[in-house]
Protein backbone atom coordinates (compact mmCIF):
# COMPACT_ATOMS: atom_id res chain seq x y z
CA UNK A 1 0.00 0.00 0.00
CA UNK A 2 2.72 2.66 0.89
CA UNK A 3 6.18 2.67 0.62
CA UNK A 4 9.00 4.10 2.97
CA UNK A 5 10.44 7.21 2.76
CA UNK A 6 13.63 8.79 4.79
CA UNK A 7 12.94 11.08 7.05
CA UNK A 8 13.79 14.04 4.91
CA UNK A 9 12.24 12.89 2.57
CA UNK A 10 8.99 13.04 4.75
CA UNK A 11 9.47 16.76 5.44
CA UNK A 12 9.45 17.24 1.95
CA UNK A 13 6.31 15.39 1.47
CA UNK A 14 4.60 17.94 4.32
CA UNK A 15 5.85 20.79 2.57
CA UNK A 16 4.57 20.04 -0.85
CA UNK A 17 0.97 18.34 0.90
CA UNK A 18 0.84 21.52 2.46
CA UNK A 19 1.40 23.67 -0.71
CA UNK A 20 -1.35 21.56 -2.47
CA UNK A 21 -4.07 22.03 0.59
CA UNK A 22 -3.15 25.94 0.01
CA UNK A 23 -4.20 25.72 -3.26
CA UNK A 24 -7.10 23.37 -2.92
CA UNK A 25 -8.46 25.99 -0.26
CA UNK A 26 -8.03 29.05 -2.55
CA UNK A 27 -9.69 27.03 -5.12
CA UNK A 28 -12.75 26.59 -3.05
CA UNK A 29 -12.57 30.07 -1.53
CA UNK A 30 -11.82 31.77 -4.75
CA UNK A 31 -9.39 33.86 -4.04
CA UNK A 32 -7.76 35.52 -6.50
CA UNK A 33 -4.79 33.75 -8.44
CA UNK A 34 -1.59 33.95 -7.31
CA UNK A 35 -0.32 36.08 -10.12
CA UNK A 36 -3.11 39.00 -9.90
CA UNK A 37 -2.19 39.16 -6.30
CA UNK A 38 2.05 39.19 -7.47
CA UNK A 39 0.81 42.31 -9.78
CA UNK A 40 -1.42 44.06 -7.63
CA UNK A 41 1.71 44.26 -4.85
CA UNK A 42 4.34 45.69 -7.23
CA UNK A 43 1.75 47.82 -8.83
CA UNK A 44 1.07 49.43 -5.35
CA UNK A 45 4.41 49.54 -4.56
CA UNK A 46 5.80 50.99 -7.39
CA UNK A 47 2.77 53.32 -6.90
CA UNK A 48 3.58 54.17 -3.38
CA UNK A 49 7.11 55.08 -4.48
CA UNK A 50 6.18 57.83 -7.07
CA UNK A 51 3.92 58.94 -4.60
CA UNK A 52 6.78 59.85 -2.08
CA UNK A 53 8.80 60.86 -4.63
CA UNK A 54 6.08 63.24 -6.29
CA UNK A 55 3.98 64.30 -3.42
CA UNK A 56 0.86 65.40 -4.80
CA UNK A 57 1.01 63.23 -8.73
CA UNK A 58 -1.83 60.90 -7.91
CA UNK A 59 -2.97 60.98 -11.49
CA UNK A 60 0.76 59.88 -12.24
CA UNK A 61 0.95 56.84 -9.68
CA UNK A 62 -2.45 55.97 -10.08
CA UNK A 63 -1.26 55.17 -14.29
CA UNK A 64 1.80 53.64 -12.68
CA UNK A 65 0.04 51.45 -10.59
CA UNK A 66 -1.96 50.08 -13.59
CA UNK A 67 0.79 49.97 -16.23
CA UNK A 68 2.67 48.05 -13.59
CA UNK A 69 -0.09 45.70 -12.66
CA UNK A 70 -0.97 44.92 -16.05
CA UNK A 71 2.80 44.91 -17.55
CA UNK A 72 3.32 42.39 -14.39
CA UNK A 73 0.39 40.13 -15.25
CA UNK A 74 1.81 39.26 -18.97
CA UNK A 75 5.34 38.66 -17.51
CA UNK A 76 5.47 37.48 -14.61
CA UNK A 77 5.60 32.90 -14.38
CA UNK A 78 2.98 32.71 -11.96
CA UNK A 79 0.14 30.65 -12.11
CA UNK A 80 -2.79 32.15 -14.14
CA UNK A 81 -5.11 30.33 -11.60
CA UNK A 82 -5.17 28.31 -8.60
CA UNK A 83 -6.60 25.36 -10.65
CA UNK A 84 -3.65 25.34 -12.56
CA UNK A 85 -1.31 26.03 -9.53
CA UNK A 86 -3.71 22.87 -8.19
CA UNK A 87 -3.24 21.14 -10.85
CA UNK A 88 0.36 21.04 -11.48
CA UNK A 89 0.88 20.66 -7.48
CA UNK A 90 -0.51 17.39 -7.93
CA UNK A 91 1.43 16.24 -11.52
CA UNK A 92 4.70 16.94 -9.42
CA UNK A 93 3.13 14.87 -6.57
CA UNK A 94 5.03 11.29 -6.11
CA UNK A 95 2.12 9.66 -3.47
CA UNK A 96 2.84 7.64 -1.17
CA UNK A 97 -0.35 5.78 -1.08
CA UNK A 98 -0.69 5.32 -4.84
CA UNK A 99 -4.05 3.33 -4.67
CA UNK A 100 -5.38 6.85 -2.93
CA UNK A 101 -4.15 8.86 -5.79
CA UNK A 102 -5.21 6.90 -8.05
CA UNK A 103 -8.68 6.82 -6.82
CA UNK A 104 -8.38 10.49 -6.81
CA UNK A 105 -7.60 10.29 -10.26
CA UNK A 106 -10.71 8.53 -11.14
CA UNK A 107 -13.01 10.69 -9.25
CA UNK A 108 -11.77 14.05 -11.11
CA UNK A 109 -11.57 12.06 -14.24
CA UNK A 110 -15.06 11.33 -14.07
CA UNK A 111 -16.45 14.91 -12.67
CA UNK A 112 -13.82 16.44 -15.72
CA UNK A 113 -12.51 18.69 -13.21
CA UNK A 114 -11.32 18.76 -9.28
CA UNK A 115 -13.37 17.15 -6.69
CA UNK A 116 -12.02 19.51 -3.96
CA UNK A 117 -13.88 16.60 -1.54
CA UNK A 118 -11.56 14.22 -3.06
CA UNK A 119 -9.04 16.41 -2.70
CA UNK A 120 -9.47 16.69 0.42
CA UNK A 121 -10.01 13.43 1.26
CA UNK A 122 -6.95 12.22 -0.33
CA UNK A 123 -4.53 14.67 0.98
CA UNK A 124 -6.04 13.47 4.95
CA UNK A 125 -5.18 9.61 3.64
CA UNK A 126 -1.71 10.45 2.23
CA UNK A 127 -0.71 12.27 5.14
CA UNK A 128 -1.83 9.64 7.29
CA UNK A 129 0.58 7.37 4.71
CA UNK A 130 3.83 9.32 4.85
CA UNK A 131 3.50 9.43 8.63
CA UNK A 132 3.59 5.74 8.27
CA UNK A 133 5.77 5.25 5.73
CA UNK A 134 8.88 6.93 7.70
CA UNK A 135 12.01 4.43 7.08
CA UNK A 136 13.30 4.85 11.14
CA UNK A 137 17.42 5.62 10.79
CA UNK A 138 19.64 5.67 13.90
CA UNK A 139 19.07 9.50 13.56
CA UNK A 140 15.61 9.16 15.01
CA UNK A 141 15.99 6.75 17.38
CA UNK A 142 16.51 8.55 20.67
CA UNK A 143 20.24 8.33 21.71
CA UNK A 144 19.01 6.35 25.43
CA UNK A 145 17.09 3.30 23.45
CA UNK A 146 20.34 3.14 21.11
CA UNK A 147 22.87 3.59 23.71
CA UNK A 148 20.56 0.48 26.50
CA UNK A 149 20.61 -1.53 22.89
CA UNK A 150 24.22 -0.86 22.58
CA UNK A 151 24.64 -2.26 26.19
CA UNK A 152 22.63 -4.90 25.52
CA UNK A 153 24.44 -6.29 22.45
CA UNK A 154 21.09 -5.89 20.40
CA UNK A 155 21.09 -3.25 17.67
CA UNK A 156 17.60 -0.76 18.38
CA UNK A 157 14.58 -2.28 16.37
CA UNK A 158 13.86 0.02 13.23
Amino acid sequence: MAGNIATGDCREKAKQLRKIEHAATSVQLGRPSPLVGLAGLVGLIVGAGLLWAFPGHFLLSGVAVLVVYFVGFKTFALHRSWRDALDNLLTEYEPVNAAAYQRLVDRCRDVQGFDLEAVFEWLQIEREAAGQAVIRTPNNIPRFVRKHAALQGNPPHE
